[in-house]
């Protein structure tokens, strides 16, 4: 018969491993009902929304980025591209982008060993990307321009980056590239 200490052990594990499975449950229900709903539109009449982010080439390679990091810097590319994009429409233009993919710049290296299973690494063979689909509308609700775009930059390490302490400095920049040959800054 098992003694008391090793059935409260065994409890206490089953416990810990149901907690876990909540806990990824939970995760991927918060990620599940808050992306799709994500939509940043700070800056004039600027949407950004997400295919399915979770088959996005980033999510599908690094399984281990937890629901609120994966919702975190997808936020924040939102709204870096919400702002910058806001700045070269007309008044009363609309501008709606879905994001259909992303790889950000840089890999996990596995074979660097679990110790380095978060670190990533950034390499010239691993450049930032990104898919969208956009539509400009006037105000009168006549779409003015439309497209999709494929964001890529083979020399993304070797450009001088303004934004050189964010994580997200590759893909900002990516992003700004974009919006400057897009939709030009309006001057008053």
């Amino acid at each position: 018969m098992p003694n008391a200490h090793a059935l409260e052990q065994d409890e206490r594990g089953i416990v810990r491993g149901v907690r876990a499975g909540l806990a990824a449950v939970c995760t991927a229900a918060c990620l599940a009902v808050s992306l799709p709903a994500l939509a940043v539109q700070p800056g004039g009449g600027v949407k950004v929304q997400f295919a399915d982010s979770t088959q996005f080439t980033e999510a599908r390679k690094n399984g281990r980025m937890s629901g609120e990091e994966h919702v975190a810097w997808l936020d924040e590319l939102s709204r870096h591209l919400a702002e910058r994009a806001a700045q070269g429409l007309a008044p009363n233009e609309t501008l709606e982008i879905t994001i259909t993919d992303i790889d950000r710049a840089g890999e996990t290296e596995p074979w660097r060993g679990p110790q380095a299973h978060d670190l990533r690494v950034v390499r010239d063979v691993y450049p930032p990307s990104i898919d969208l689909n956009f539509r400009l509308t006037g105000a009168d609700g006549t779409i003015r321009r439309e497209g999709s775009a494929r964001l890529r930059d083979l020399a993304f390490m070797s450009r001088i980056n303004r934004y050189h302490d964010d994580s997200l400095r590759y893909e900002k920049t990516l992003i700004d590239d974009w919006v400057d040959k897009e939709f030009p800054r309006r001057t008053s």
